[in-house]
């Protein structure tokens, strides 16, 4: 054990950073790694594997730093991230009276406060691994743990490090130390593994990226070009058309309109002086008419299907089809949300229990459905008068202090069972429980309601307009 903390010590504490872009498991099965002594030195291949800068049809080489200079993928896996980085994680316990939350296990704190002992947060943690995710298409966590197996600490793999692959059918992950060389191989039991979508062949992962380049690509020529465009002043590239004595008197009048448009620019000024026989002929394309604003509505729609999420979330206002926040936080978290938090569940479990059961980790995810305010507290009432919930239940989720009385389950005195009046329910043979309030079976009930009196039914008489009421 004390060998094994020294590696981590050396080797993985000082290497927490989930960026840059390396060899992942689909280069290593190519052939295309610079550590294979077959492959040469100048194999572009290679190199392009190692740091995944690969050029767009666009002409724009892409990676994940230029990726996230794309305003719509930086919301997205911003939002992405904080989302599963904030949404509660907890243990629990099954038991015949129900799940019975863990608090205070090692486990449990780990996974709701620090990972490590270098206080990397649970929040910081799982938003790192799902950075790592949605640009290189997967995060890796290696688990350090005591010696009879229980997980003690979590150290993240960075992806640009970590070679996964799979050899004489085993599958290993090997983390590679730049200031050492030294390569370290865990086996798949101990190193938690989120794709965003897996390769073929169960190994590698698609690069989301890699797989996108071009629309990225696209998006960043577009901001790059409008960029130019109003660096100059909003001045398309012109020809200059009219008479030439010479090459040098062209040359000349070149200059001179350049300095006159820069000056008119400057200054704000609507004259511009041409020499006399000449004109300025604008060049390339309108941007109005290459539909530029429409080209970057696309970017947001694209990015929005790279990485299933609603338009409106990457604030896109455009077509909203949800008429409420709670619809729209609903479909949020069925279609998309919800894979990611069941691939974290199952993993999670896999790798730190194993095959044990009666305990488990999940998500709460009460904190994306909570609802306004009228809503909350109509579910509430609803709850507690009909028994699901306790009233101090409902008020700990508004985060209020528990009351006296309130951890008793209340019903609506009026609900009854359904089968209450049949008398097969209550195992007595039909007609021999005369029915309470029948007339003719309780021989205190006379058969006129009215004949003994007007004490017990009154009647009052309007003489003046001889109506009874």
């Amino acid at each position: 054990m004390a060998d094994t903390r020294q590696d981590l010590a050396g080797v993985l504490r000082p290497q927490h950073s989930m960026t840059g872009y390396g060899v992942d498991g689909a280069s290593e099965r190519s052939g295309a790694n610079l550590e294979n002594p077959s492959v040469s030195l100048v194999d572009p291949q290679a190199w392009r594997a190692i740091f995944g800068d690969w050029s767009s049809a666009a002409g724009i080489p892409v990676d994940n730093h230029a990726a996230m200079t794309v305003p719509a993928i930086w919301c997205a896996v911003n939002f992405l991230t904080g989302c599963i980085a904030h949404l509660p994680l907890r243990l629990h316990k099954t038991s015949k009276a129900g799940p019975v939350l863990l608090e205070n296990t090692n486990l449990g704190k780990m996974l709701s406060s620090k990972v490590n002992d270098e206080y990397l947060s649970s929040f910081n943690w799982r938003r790192d691994m799902m950075t790592s995710t949605l640009l290189n298409g997967r995060g890796m966590t290696y688990i350090e743990r005591y010696s009879v197996g229980d997980a003690r600490y979590m150290w993240p793999l960075p992806f640009q490090k970590t070679v996964v692959k799979r050899q004489k059918g085993k599958l290993s992950y090997n983390y590679r130390d730049s200031a050492s060389s030294r390569v370290m191989s865990y086996g798949p039991a101990d190193v938690i593994d989120i794709k965003m979508l897996g390769d073929l062949d169960g190994v590698g992962a698609f690069n989301p990226v890699m797989q996108m380049k071009d629309t990225i690509g696209l998006a960043i020529a577009l901001r790059q070009y409008a960029s130019r465009f109003f660096q100059k002043g909003g001045v398309p590239p012109l020809a200059m058309e009219g008479p030439a004595a010479s090459p040098a008197a062209v040359q000349r009048a070149k200059t001179d309109a350049g300095e006159a448009v820069k000056q008119t620019t400057r200054d704000a000024d609507n004259i511009l002086y041409l020499p006399v026989g000449h004109k300025l002929t604008p060049i390339g394309f309108n941007p109005e008419k290459a539909q530029m604003l429409d080209s970057q509505r696309f970017i947001v729609e694209e990015v929005s299907r790279m990485y299933n999420l609603p338009p409106s979330f990457l604030h896109s206002l455009l077509n909203m089809p949800f008429a409420t926040v709670e619809q729209q936080d609903l479909n949020l978290v069925k279609h998309c949300v919800l894979h990611w938090v069941k691939q974290w569940e199952i993993e999670l479990n896999m790798k730190l229990y194993g095959s044990a059961r009666g305990r488990y980790v999940a998500f709460d995810l009460d904190e994306l459905l909570r609802g306004d305010f009228v809503s909350r507290m109509a579910a509430y009432a609803s709850a507690v008068t009909g028994g699901i919930f306790k009233p101090n239940e409902a008020r700990r989720r508004e985060g209020l202090p528990d009351a006296d009385g309130g951890d008793r389950l209340y019903m609506n005195g009026a609900v009854v069972p359904i089968d209450a009046n049949d008398p097969a329910s209550t195992g007595d043979p039909a007609g021999d429980t005369p029915d309470v309030g029948d007339p003719q079976s309780d021989p205190d009930t006379p058969d006129d309601p009215g004949a003994e009196g007007d004490d017990k039914n009154p009647v009052l008489q309007d003489d003046s307009l001889n109506v009874s009421t």
